[in-house]
């Protein structure tokens, strides 16, 4: 979407670096004047089944996992949104409450009732995510 984000560092500049949270404070605020400005891509994604006990979670900027039932999808929405593979199953059928979280960039934690799963993965487009707990 244009204008982009430009960093105003400059790899000849004398200044000290602009540190990593100023750096996502001044990127986010681009983003939202963006947003403001209706500068943006919208494209719309069919969905055909019921979502109802599911749950959507970002596991980067650009993949999105989906649950419905036992089956989790991963979705790259970097462009228009395209089905990825399954890389787990669940290990229940989704019953109310469930709470999904990254626990850092390559786990992830699933608490469906009283069941508590942590997945892991090297690459977020690995075959299939390894159940460590």
């Amino acid at each position: 979407v244009e204008p982009k984000f430009e960093s105003p560092e400059s790899e000849d500049s004398t200044l000290s670096p602009i540190c990593c949270w100023r750096m996502s404070y001044m990127r986010e605020t681009h983003l939202q004047n963006n947003w403001r400005h209706g500068r943006s891509i919208k494209d719309k994604v069919h969905i055909t089944e019921n979502f109802r006990d599911s749950f959507y979670l970002f596991v980067s900027d650009d993949y999105v996992l989906v649950s419905s039932e036992r089956k989790v999808m991963l979705w790259n929405v970097r462009g228009s949104p395209v089905y990825v593979r399954d890389p787990m199953n669940l290990l229940f059928e989704s019953e109310g409450y469930m709470f999904v979280q990254m626990i850092n960039s390559n786990m992830m934690l699933i608490v469906q009732g009283l069941s508590v799963q942590v997945y892991c993965f090297k690459s977020i487009l690995d075959e299939s995510w390894e159940l460590k707990h």
